[in-house]
């Protein structure tokens, strides 16, 4: 008959079993780590722009258990992603630009000053054309500077008055040169001279006449301005005619030919 034959555990194959009952156990009982979770990121929009959300970052979840000698771990991760965007509206406004109040009251100063002394001129240097000029036509034209630019001064004395400024008595220091220059010559040559400066100064004049006739602030000066306008024009074609009978020229077509 023969033998059963019982398998027998020693204790030695017990502890060799150990360590791996353990780490098995390590493993199961090790709790997984909890899900992140992200934030959702919110966008507050400001006028014009947007701006960005934030990103929510999750966090990650940590486990762990222990059986025997081991220690087993578990690991959660979760991200959490958030986006916020904006829209704001652009402004839209147009408005009208107005001419620095300042600046208009220099605008007036100026030309005030620049009239008054320009005027002044003109009279004089009719006289000397009556005195010393060599050409009848450049005597008749000095004598029609000093009887309208005469007139001219007489009414802006008056504006001066009502606006209770003082009259200037003298010439600007460029005018009083180029008078001093021109009482220094005689004939044939002050015609010239004489004539070349007329149609210099009564374009330039024209110009500082347009401009504050549009844009000048004080009512007085603006008028004054308006109604000298059409003077000085005639003058300047005036003088254009009398120039080409003297041989006087333009010194500014002069330099620029076309």
């Amino acid at each position: 008959m023969s033998k059963r034959i019982i398998p027998t555990i020693t204790a030695a194959g017990l502890l060799a079993l150990a360590p791996a009952f353990a780490q098995s156990q390590g493993t199961t009982s090790g709790s997984t780590g909890s899900q992140g979770t992200g934030t959702q990121g919110t966008g507050t929009a400001t006028q014009g722009t947007g701006t960005q959300g934030t990103t929510g970052q999750g966090h990650e979840g940590h486990g762990h258990g222990t059986t025997g000698q081991h220690e087993g771990t578990g690991t959660g991760t979760g991200t959490g992603t958030g986006t916020g965007t904006g829209t704001g509206t652009t402004g839209q406004g147009t408005g009208r630009g107005t001419q620095d109040p300042n600046e208009l009251k220099v605008q007036d100063e100026k030309f005030f000053n620049q009239a008054a002394s320009g005027g002044m001129l003109e009279v004089e240097l009719g006289r000397l054309a009556a005195e010393k000029a060599a050409s009848t036509q450049v005597k008749a034209f000095g004598q029609r500077m000093l009887t309208d630019h005469g007139k001219a001064n007489q009414q802006l004395m008056q504006i001066a008055t009502t606006m209770k400024k003082p009259m200037p008595t003298q010439m600007l220091p460029e005018h009083r040169q180029h008078r001093d220059q021109m009482a220094r010559l005689s004939g044939a040559e002050f015609d010239r001279m004489y004539m070349t400066h007329m149609l210099k100064e009564h374009k330039k004049d024209i110009a500082s006449f347009e401009k504050q006739a549009q844009s000048g602030k004080e009512p007085s000066l603006r008028s004054f301005a308006q109604q000298t306008l059409p003077v000085l024009r005639e003058h300047r074609n005036m003088a254009e005619t009398v120039a080409s009978q003297v041989g006087a020229r333009d010194e500014q077509s002069a330099s620029n030919p076309k």
